[in-house]
């Protein structure tokens, strides 16, 4: 498996192999018209750029998921809002031709038992490439399965660049 600059521990704290994947913000807001606003406003004056995201409303709450960048400028905007956050990886693959990409990429995760629980396509402007972005329970073990298969794993710097110390 080739080196990635991200580290997997195991219930241990134990560092395993290294892996791939972009980081992706999870926030538990509580419901009110301008609870998503109000966060997203902090965003406004940081140079942190917000990728994407989605929300899944409940009854009294919203989880909201972020993709930021960089992320290291998100995580202190999320921090400084004061509200409960996850960070997490996600796999990111870029896409080769072909009519079924993304299935090409999910068969042989799902051939391994790695559960797919997730996956959208990001176009990633300016580079003429697609990515693959998915939720899996074992962001180690699918790196592992798509890289004996020739798929290319990307990360945040990959799709972004260096992150840069913006004195946030």
């Amino acid at each position: 498996m080739s080196e990635h600059p991200n580290k997997d521990t195991n219930e241990t704290g134990n560092s395993v192999k290294p892996y791939a994947g972009i980081r992706h913000f999870t926030v538990f807001l509580d419901d009110g018209p301008s609870r998503l606003a109000d966060l997203l406003r902090r965003f406004e004056s940081r140079s942190c750029r917000l990728v994407s995201f989605s929300l899944q409303r409940e009854p009294g709450y919203t989880i909201a998921h972020f993709l930021l960048h960089p992320s290291s400028v998100g995580r202190e905007v999320l921090e400084r809002a004061g509200l409960p956050i996850v960070e997490n990886r996600l796999l990111a693959v870029r896409l080769g031709p072909g009519p079924q990409p993304l299935l090409q990429v999910c068969l042989p995760l799902a051939r391994e038992n790695v559960e797919v629980h997730a996956g959208q396509v990001l176009a990633v402007a300016g580079k003429n490439a697609s990515i693959a972005i998915l939720t899996v329970n074992d962001v180690a073990s699918a790196c592992e399965v798509l890289e004996e298969r020739g798929f290319k794993l990307v990360t945040d710097e990959d799709l972004f660049g260096p992150e840069e110390d913006s004195g946030a």
